[in-house]
């Protein structure tokens, strides 16, 4: 399914044989994805003011690296092999991600501005599932359970409840970092 340009309140699509592309610019309150066979991927840019779902295949990926794309309110990823997500806003992971695809990977990463943060709310891998964020400004955890976590920001990592990693968690940062509820 090719989208093109759009304004909608609600976006909500379906495709159960195939990829859905966004070629044109989607400004939308929310975005429902839902590609059953197959991976989602843009061209133009995505404005969404609040929640937003995005669902591809487990042999396939969700890759919105658009860097205008803009996420008002948490993103839920489910399934996918290797989701690349780029955020030239602030971004959320919410809790309610669910990555089962065996040995994938999920990358965020926020461009442009040092106040960009990353916030993951939480997020279930199956424990067979990395995750890599990359900030440019803060990164919050605040839960979720990854194989790998490799956190990166500009400013500081900030530690807020617990999460689980079944290998490695790496951390690295242009400030501080502050596990205030380690686990």
């Amino acid at each position: 399914i090719n989208l093109g340009n759009m304004t909608t309140n609600s976006l909500t699509v379906n495709s159960t044989a195939g990829n859905i592309l966004f070629t044109g610019n989607t400004t939308s309150n929310t975005v429902t994805a839902n590609a059953n066979a197959g991976g989602i991927t843009q061209v133009g840019a995505l404005n969404i003011a609040s929640t937003s779902t995005f669902r591809s295949g487990n042999a396939f990926s969700t890759v919105l690296e658009n860097p205008s794309n803009s996420f008002g309110g948490a993103v839920t990823l489910t399934q996918g092999l290797n989701n690349i997500i780029v955020s030239g806003s602030n971004f959320s992971l919410a809790a309610a991600t669910c990555l089962s695809a065996a040995n994938g990977t999920t990358t965020i990463r926020t461009v442009d501005t040092v106040n960009n943060q990353i916030t993951i709310l939480g997020g279930n891998a199956s424990g067979t599932t990395g995750l890599t964020a990359n900030s440019a400004g803060n990164i919050v955890v605040s839960g979720g359970t990854f194989r790998n976590m490799t956190l990166t920001a500009a400013n500081n990592i900030t530690q807020t409840a617990g999460f689980g990693s079944n290998a490695t968690v790496t951390r690295q940062s242009g400030g501080n970092v502050v596990r205030s509820n380690a686990s």
